[in-house]
């Protein structure tokens, strides 16, 4: 209303000054000073518009929690599978809601593919243990170039199965004397990781007596962190579920090879494996 009010008198003017001016030219009109004034308020910009103050508090920010690493750990680490034995090993792990790191012969894989499906299925870390295990291939050539290229077809082939390219290599043998600076050189120049052993089991050196394995790990634990060797035997799988519980005993937890904790297991000492 009071906008056509105001064109109203806006036009009705005019038109009589028009008039005015025609008729009586020697006339000024006399239009009011504030005819033209709005009487309407004027808009306010946006900026001297107050805002809202938002309270960040009181809007819930999703945060993710990392759990830290439990102080006592063994590491449970299996060499030369996949073999007939290994489903047993994979079923008493699985019993004891124990993960742990299997360090696979090449050789071994095929006609085994699914056994090393299941593995990877179950949470279980799947590494490499060269192609060959042949001690004088490896380490007697007097270069690196058969181990290395042993490593990489192994890595082709596990990824393969499992999707994942494993970057964690247990030399045949340990790393001690075999594993030169070269092969060292050559390791860290792709990326890999080197683990040995801090327990071993030297339950290959009893298949008669299984006793002896589980006196062999339980005369060794001293450390916070533990990497222990075993192997896919017949009497690694009859004294497993004693070894489990005897690190259960002690209070430690049992953890797979996980290489964003990774920390150096190595006899060179070397902080780059």
């Amino acid at each position: 209303m009071k906008i056509g009010s105001f064109l109203f008198k806006t036009s009705f003017v005019i038109s009589c000054g028009i008039i005015t001016q025609h008729l009586f030219p020697n006339v000024v009109p006399n239009i009011p000073d504030d005819l033209f004034k709005s009487e309407a308020k004027p808009v306010a910009y946006a900026a001297d518009i107050p805002t809202q103050k938002r309270e960040l508090a009181e809007i819930p920010v999703p945060t993710q929690e990392v759990a830290p690493l439990p102080q006592k750990v063994a590491y449970i680490t299996f060499d030369d599978g996949p073999n007939e034995h290994t489903p047993e090993i994979l079923r008493i792990l699985k019993e004891n809601d124990v993960k742990a790191t299997f360090f696979i012969m090449g050789k071994n894989v095929h006609g085994k593919e699914d056994i090393l499906k299941q593995m990877h299925a179950d949470g279980h870390h799947i590494a490499m243990h060269t192609m060959s295990h042949d001690n004088m291939k490896l380490y007697k050539s007097g270069n690196a170039n058969n181990f290395i290229s042993e490593l990489e077809e192994e890595q082709k082939l596990l990824e393969g199965i499992t999707g994942e390219k494993p970057m964690l290599v247990r030399p045949p043998y340990g790393s001690k004397p075999g594993v030169s600076q070269q092969h060292q050189d050559e390791m860290v120049k792709r990326e890999l990781k080197m683990w040995d052993w801090t327990i071993d089991s030297l339950d290959w050196k009893y298949p008669k007596n299984p006793n002896q394995i589980l006196t062999e790990v339980q005369s060794h634990i001293s450390q916070d962190k533990e990497v222990v060797l075993m192997h896919d035997r017949k009497q690694t799988v009859e004294v497993l579920q004693q070894v489990l519980q005897t690190f259960k005993d002690k209070g430690y937890s049992f953890l797979p090879y996980d290489r964003s904790n990774h920390f150096p297991v190595n006899f060179w000492k070397n902080p780059n494996l």
